[in-house]
């Protein structure tokens, strides 16, 4: 909040991305702000959906008011804002009324010419591979559950689900999902 201030009055910039859900509160009148929101899954998981969230004492608090008020204040303040789905969207729009053509989804991911270069490399094998950080935001459940789907319509299809990541926060759910769709030897 002050550094980089400091650095957009100095050189007078014209236009501010922020990759993160955070921005400056102060800036020139000139610059514009644009700012990434990769979502609000603290906010919408199904744990909080249905009432029960186990986001208690610090761990609660600091969700509260430390990442749900400088997104909201980022959301209010930045001049455009780009999110990686409709549902990201949608989320924004109902929880701060910020009007759709300030709001632009780019989803995250890479350009097909990645695949093809995979294609090239790896041609003998089929797989899905999936890198993060183990935890509820990122719906490892829902992904296994599909894929487990496809093998079970495809059995002969060799393809096989790589899982790459440390564990992270609620990530039982997640580590039992090969086992409780059946995929256990094709979902790793």
């Amino acid at each position: 909040q002050l550094s980089i201030v400091m650095e957009l009055y100095l050189y007078h910039v014209d236009v501010f991305f922020s990759p993160v859900h955070t921005t400056p509160f102060l800036v020139p009148l000139r610059t514009k702000r644009i700012s990434m929101i990769h979502g609000l899954e603290y906010k919408y998981t199904q744990e909080n959906l249905d009432g029960e969230s186990s986001e208690t004492g610090w761990r609660g608090l600091f969700k509260k008011h430390f990442v749900w008020f400088p997104e909201m204040m980022t959301t209010l303040i930045s001049n455009h804002l780009i999110v990686p789905s409709e549902f990201t969207k949608a989320c924004i729009q109902n929880e701060w009324k910020i009007p759709s053509e300030k709001i632009t989804v780019i989803p995250e991911g890479v350009s097909d010419e990645f695949f093809c270069s995979i294609h090239d490399v790896k041609s003998q094998d089929r797989y899905l591979l999936f890198i993060s950080t183990i935890e509820p935001r990122k719906n490892i459940p829902a992904l296994v559950k599909c894929f487990a789907e496809f093998k079970h319509a495809h059995s002969q299809d060799p393809i096989k689900l790589y899982i790459i990541g440390k564990n992270g926060w609620m990530c039982d759910e997640s580590l039992e999902a090969p086992k409780k769709y059946n995929v256990e030897h094709e979902a790793q």
